[in-house]
């Protein structure tokens, strides 16, 4: 039996058992269901709530595998609400910023830097 025992040829490869229970692949699964069936605003609220509850378990790499599958999946909106919490709730992950990045590229909603920003952080206008 694969799921909850041992199999003679996964023993042989050395592949090592996986947990199917894991706390964060659950909630995971949860926080998709609500966005699929109810939309980005409340998907964001269940989302908080659980964050609130159990933030061991929903941590950066759930949010960010939450984030990708939104993405991959064309819910384009929902993955950059979801990378903006990554993002704010781990402002020293460079992982979430870079998925947050790519996510406004894909979306297309990058937009250059503003006059303003670029004095401010001495950005030259690129040649």
């Amino acid at each position: 039996m694969l799921l909850n025992g041992t199999h003679p040829l996964m023993d042989w490869a050395g592949f090592k058992t996986v947990r199917y229970d894991n706390p964060g692949i659950a909630a995971k699964k949860e926080l998709i269901q609500v966005f699929n069936e109810r939309g980005t605003e409340t998907g964001l609220e269940r989302y908080r709530g659980l964050r609130r509850k159990s933030p061991e378990i929903v941590d950066e790499y759930v949010t960010n595998e939450l984030g990708y599958y939104l993405r991959n999946h064309g819910k384009m909106d929902a993955a950059i609400a979801i990378f903006k919490e990554n993002a704010q709730n781990y402002p020293k992950s460079i992982n979430t910023f870079d998925s947050l990045a790519v996510t406004y590229i894909f979306a297309g909603k990058l937009i250059s830097p503003s006059r303003r920003s670029r004095k401010r952080f001495n950005w030259s206008r690129p040649p």
